[in-house]
């Protein structure tokens, strides 16, 4: 197989069809893994998760005594890839009531709070006054909504944990 050409008294080298056809190849796979990283958001800079979590979760009645005042931990975690601002933590007590402020440390849910990629709060109040018919071996259920930064999206998420002594 000749690979030169002879143009009057030059000869000119050229590349064989099998090394153009391999570096055809090589372009193409490459042109078509930077198409898809594009086009499937595999790129981090293309695409937005918002993520709220909530974790150990506490509700403390010492003695079961319905009279008392309960202890109630939270931690408020966001899992995703943008900064979120908490707007609001509320309970509801056995679906008789709902306890919304009072959380400390206060600036947690207080607008303007932002939450960073990665970043928890824990949350602490005292509850008291609350009905008789909400005790120990009860069920209490956590709402937490929060607003993604980027994309000033709604976020929610909820956790439930029986009342113990």
């Amino acid at each position: 197989m000749r690979t030169s050409m002879t143009f009057g008294r030059r000869r000119k080298a050229g590349l064989s069809n099998v090394v153009g056809m391999l570096l055809l190849i090589i372009l193409t796979i490459i042109a078509a893994l930077l198409l898809g990283h594009f086009v499937f958001g595999l790129f981090a800079s293309n695409s937005h998760n918002a993520g709220l979590r909530i974790s150990d979760v506490s509700v403390i009645q010492p003695g079961g005594n319905s009279a008392g005042p309960m202890y109630v931990t939270l931690t408020v975690t966001n899992n995703g890839d943008d900064s979120i601002s908490l707007n609001t933590v509320t309970l509801a007590l056995n679906s008789a009531s709902s306890v919304s402020g009072g959380w400390s440390p206060s600036t947690a849910v207080s607008s303007g709070n932002i939450l960073r990629p990665g970043q928890s709060v824990t949350l602490t109040t005292t509850l008291t006054g609350y009905p008789s018919t909400v005790g120990t071996g009860n069920t209490v259920v956590f709402s937490v909504t929060a607003t993604d930064q980027a994309t000033g999206t709604s976020l929610s998420t909820q956790a439930s944990t029986v009342i113990a002594d």
